[in-house]
């Protein structure tokens, strides 16, 4: 839990030199579970060294379709990668467009049904008042 601050007091605690150094060394792994005082430690040898170690490799990742891999292999610019995304947007498009005009047409047709209708009853009509 954080303490309360009031406007009279500084931002932060200032700490001791020896628990400055503390925490640095246990950036760097050079402590157990408790801190202890470390007072020479070269600093610049530890993050150098700690900077040429080998990163650990990333754990394998779920096995991605083909196409997709695929895809990322060619693409090694930028150019590439937007093209590929523009195909992608055609094609979506292109689907879109298509799915559409197959459901104008089923309204048409709808349209076309209820026209039908509406004659068939005009006509009805028409004949009830002429009797």
């Amino acid at each position: 839990m954080t303490k309360d601050w009031q406007f009279n007091q500084p931002l932060e605690e200032q700490g001791t030199a020896s628990e400055e150094r503390e925490k640095i060394a246990a950036l760097f792994g050079k402590t157990g579970d408790k801190p202890a005082p470390v007072d020479n430690l070269d600093y610049l040898a530890a993050f150098e060294k700690r900077k040429q170690a080998p990163s650990p490799q990333p754990a394998p990742k779920k096995q991605v379709s083909k196409s997709l891999e695929q895809a990322q292999e060619v693409s090694s610019d930028i150019t590439s990668d937007y093209k590929l995304y523009l195909s992608k947007q055609i094609a979506q498009n292109t689907d879109d467009v298509m799915l559409s005009q197959k459901k104008i047409e089923d309204l048409h047709s709808l349209i076309d049904q209820k026209n039908q209708q509406t004659k068939k009853l005009q006509a009805i009509y028409d004949a009830i008042d002429e009797l």
